[in-house]
C-alpha cells in the first residue's frame, strides 16, 4: 500500500506498508530520498488498508485488527507527531466496514438493521473458541451447536467440517501466512484435523461420525 502527501501539488512524502517485522506496518518515507523518515506502527497485529488520509491536519485513517485478530477496527494517527500514538475510533467489538468520510472526516453508521433482520429467525448464535494446534499456534474456529430449545438432547454429537482458514490465511503475519509456501496440502489438514480432535476431547462429538467439506482449495 502507497500513498503519496503533497505540498502545493508536489508530493513530500509517502505513506508505505511494509512486512520488515514480519507484520505489515505503516512506514513514513520522504519522497526526493526514499529514506525512512519513521515507523508508525508495530506489533503482533497488521495493517489491512490505508482508508484515507487528512493532509491538512496530518492524520492518516487505517483499518487494523490489533485488539484480536477476529475484529477489525478503525484507527487514526498523527504521522507528524514526534512519537506517534495510535486512536481507535471504532469502539464496539466486532468487524466494522468503513465505506467513506465526509468532508470533515466525520464517519457515521448507515445501516445497522441488518441484525434485528436475522434475529427475527432465532438462528443458533455460533460460539467463537480458540484452540491450540500441534505445533502450538492459535487457531480460531466457530462452533454451531444444536438448539437444546427445540428439544433436541444429546451428550456428543455428529460434527459437519467447513473448511476455512487457519495457517496458511491471511491476517496473522508472514510467518503464518507463509508456513504452507512450498509445502501445500499437509499443514491446513493438520490444523483441520487438530480443531475435530478437539471437540472429540470436550465429548462434544462422535469421533465415527464426522464430515468435512469445502470449495475452491478447500475442497
Amino acid at each position: 500500500m502507497i500513498y503519496f502527501i503533497h505540498k502545493k501539488q508536489t508530493p513530500t512524502q509517502f505513506l508505505w506498508t511494509s512486512e520488515q517485522t514480519g507484520y505489515l506496518h505503516l512506514e513514513l518515507h520522504n519522497f526526493n530520498t526514499k529514506k525512512l523518515i519513521k515507523t508508525l506502527t508495530n506489533g503482533t497485529w497488521i495493517v489491512q488498508r490505508i482508508f484515507d488520509v487528512d493532509e491538512i491536519n496530518s492524520i492518516v485513517y487505517f483499518i487494523i485488527n490489533r485488539e484480536a485478530s477476529l475484529e477489525i477496527h478503525l484507527y487514526a494517527i498523527n504521522y507528524n507527531d514526534e512519537i506517534p500514538t495510535i486512536d481507535r475510533i471504532t469502539q464496539e467489538s466486532g468487524c466494522h466496514v468503513v465505506h467513506c468520510f465526509n468532508q470533515t472526516y466525520q464517519y457515521y453508521h448507515i445501516q445497522q438493521g441488518l441484525l434485528q433482520t436475522i434475529e427475527q429467525f432465532h438462528l443458533v448464535k455460533p460460539e467463537l473458541c480458540s484452540i491450540l494446534n500441534r505445533n502450538n499456534d492459535t487457531l480460531y474456529c466457530t462452533l454451531y451447536k444444536p438448539d437444546k430449545e427445540q428439544g433436541i438432547y444429546q451428550t456428543t454429537y455428529p460434527a459437519l467440517v467447513s473448511i476455512y482458514d487457519n495457517r496458511g490465511s491471511a491476517n496473522r503475519g508472514v510467518v503464518f501466512e507463509s508456513s504452507i509456501k512450498h509445502d501445500m496440502r499437509h499443514l491446513e489438514l493438520d490444523d483441520q484435523f487438530d480443531g475435530v480432535l478437539h471437540l472429540i476431547k470436550q465429548d462434544i462429538t462422535d469421533e465415527i461420525r464426522v464430515g468435512i467439506y469445502g470449495w475452491s482449495y478447500g475442497g
